[in-house]
């Protein structure tokens, strides 16, 4: 007998002849079984005797049933209409039906799908606005320092134990702590109220590094140190919080729908991390005040957390995930193996690509030197820089514009392949094309392109998609952590390697941790049993999808998680 499908208020219906509200028709498909299968019974227990159903132990445990005294018979689910409508003449017993750990009542309450939000499409502004408010707060505090150095005040005190770099840390050190506690906070108390904690964060330490930073040049740097951590907090907290949420509002459960929800979201990345220098370039073409330019430039990054306070407040969460004991909770994330399996697909992936990326993102200055000439004015820096963070834009659209059609997993490995082969080709060319402003620059091009094109985008969404709801937001917030951590060890790393070695081996341990990357995200991303043959097939199969107009999602059939 071919296994059928009921929804569970069908299963209540045509079994059990109680008659419930058709809400809770799309709770969860049920496969029923054969009887003659292998199965498991579960006992319903009426007043004097018991019925026993075959269902699939993983669906269902005890159900209590009282039918007013009825003598229990045993028959599989499904069984003959004459059966059930011998049952169903018996009157409407009452009962709980307990379906993977909760029962029909809390089901019902909880909406549709797994998330909770009753199958309806969330907006995206808010995972949108939090994801550019972090993004422009994390870029501005290089931009300000860079500006207050332009004052002798500040410039001396840059040069004691509090200085520029110090400010840059605290403010890393805060992301790496916010992403952790706010991930975990979006399990414990729920995404909304995290989120709007978060938010609550980043408004009180942008606004007061603009206005409390004020004395000689020590004392603004310390106090822009503490209101920038109390911001990184903030800030770090975004990057779990958004992609859960921008994931779980999709109204749908396919992984599709989901992940294209998560990328633009994290399309406003690149928006985030340009604007601070576009505000800056107006600011110091109007006025080359140095204090005016570096508050205005720190207290604008309180306004988009300002913007989406109201709708944060107004976000659907029907269902939150809060855990009742707070101990126990804390164990259950971190006792699972197969949730660490997971990770090395997720966090440590997001690790060795933040090595990469911000390790050449590092040397782009020094590489800008060779191809614009040794300018040092303010505006031409600006200006450089805004044009190379423009190239990630065609680069992060692109990636998302094939996203569907390659699947998570496909892009994020050519995503790391391209950026690795493109790091070594930039360094076996350095000696070759040393005077070529013009061949530089193309090169230039081609790295930061697959910065955004692949893997920036799949390491924001991967953690939103491959951990179950329970932990989803505090794994998310430790992958994220975990990229942070990347992030400060490529900057040291290869600033060292270069000021050492040179370009060229500095390009070469850039381009190592990608290919490490790539190899993890063909064992541990989706991992499926495939055969080798199978296995290269939707590998290969899948750079068809870097255009947009081919169908290739016919050669990525054995991946079960992101088709």
């Amino acid at each position: 007998m071919a296994p059928r499908y009921h929804s569970a208020a069908e299963a209540d219906t045509g079994v059990c002849g109680e008659t419930k509200s058709r809400d809770s028709d799309a709770l969860y498909d049920l496969p029923l079984r054969d009887p003659e299968e292998d199965q498991t019974t579960v006992a319903l227990h009426p007043g004097s005797g018991e019925e026993r159903f075959p269902v699939f132990q993983s669906d269902f445990t005890s159900v209590p049933v009282s039918d007013g005294g009825a003598n229990g018979v045993t028959y599989p689910v499904g069984g003959s209409r004459k059966e059930q409508d011998e049952i169903s003449s018996r009157g409407p017993p009452a009962y709980s039906l307990e379906i993977r750990g909760k029962t029909s009542e809390q089901l019902a309450e909880s909406g549709a799908d797994d998330e909770g939000t009753n199958g309806e499409k969330q907006s995206l502004l808010v995972p949108c606005l939090a994801v550019f408010s972090s993004n422009y707060n994390f870029t501005v505090t290089s931009i300000a320092l860079f500006l207050m150095n332009q004052d002798p005040l500040y410039k001396d005190a840059s040069d004691t134990v509090v200085g520029s770099s110090t400010v840059k840390m605290l403010s890393y050190a805060g992301a790496i702590v916010g992403m952790c506690t706010m991930g975990y906070l979006g399990d414990l108390i729920g995404r909304r109220l995290a989120m709007i904690l978060t938010l609550a964060l980043v408004f009180i330490g942008a606004l007061l590094s603009s206005i409390c930073a004020w004395g000689d040049g020590v004392t603004v740097l310390v106090i822009m140190g503490v209101c920038r951590f109390v911001l990184g907090v903030g800030s770090g907290g975004v990057y779990p919080l958004s992609a859960v949420s921008a994931a779980e509002g999709a109204g749908s459960e396919k992984s599709n729908d989901r992940s294209m929800r998560v990328s633009w979201a994290y399309s406003m990345n690149v928006p985030g991390i340009m604007f601070p220098y576009i505000v800056a370039l107006v600011l110091w073409c109007t006025t080359h005040n140095v204090d005016v330019c570096f508050r205005i430039l720190l207290g604008f990054g309180a306004l988009p957390a300002l913007l989406i306070w109201l709708p944060a407040w107004r976000m659907k969460e029907d269902r939150a995930y809060v855990a009742k004991d707070f101990a126990k909770h804390l164990a259950g994330v971190f006792v699972s193996r197969s949730y660490w399996r997971q990770l090395l697909g997720t966090g440590v992936c997001w690790l060795l690509y933040d090595v990469t990326a911000y390790g050449i993102l590092l040397v782009q200055p020094e590489i800008t030197q060779s191809i614009w000439g040794n300018s040092s004015s303010v505006t031409d820096v600006i200006w450089q820089n805004i044009i190379l963070n423009g190239m990630g834009i065609p680069g992060c659209f692109m990636g998302i514009l094939v996203l569907k059609q390659m699947g998570v997993k496909w892009l994020q490995f050519w995503g790391f392949v391209g950026l690795a082969v493109s790091a070594f080709l930039m360094a076996a060319t350095v000696e070759i094309l040393q005077g070529k402003a013009w061949a530089q620059l193309v090169l230039l091009c081609i790295v930061n392109f697959f910065i955004n094109w692949g893997a920036s985008i799949t390491t924001f969404i991967l953690p939103s998609l491959v951990f179950p709801p329970e932990v989803r937001s505090t794994y998310s917030g430790i992958s994220a952590a975990l990229g942070k951590i990347g992030a400060v060890g490529g900057i040291y790393t290869m600033k060292a390697i270069l000021s050492t070695g040179g370009l060229t081996p500095m390009m070469i341990c850039a381009g190592v941790p990608s290919l490490a990357a790539a190899i993890l995200t063909w064992f541990y991303v989706d991992p499926v049993p495939n055969t080798l043959r199978s296995s290269f097939l939707q590998c290969f199969g899948s750079l068809a999808g870097s255009c947009p107009f081919i169908d290739c999602r016919k050669f990525r059939r054995g991946s079960r998680a992101f088709e």
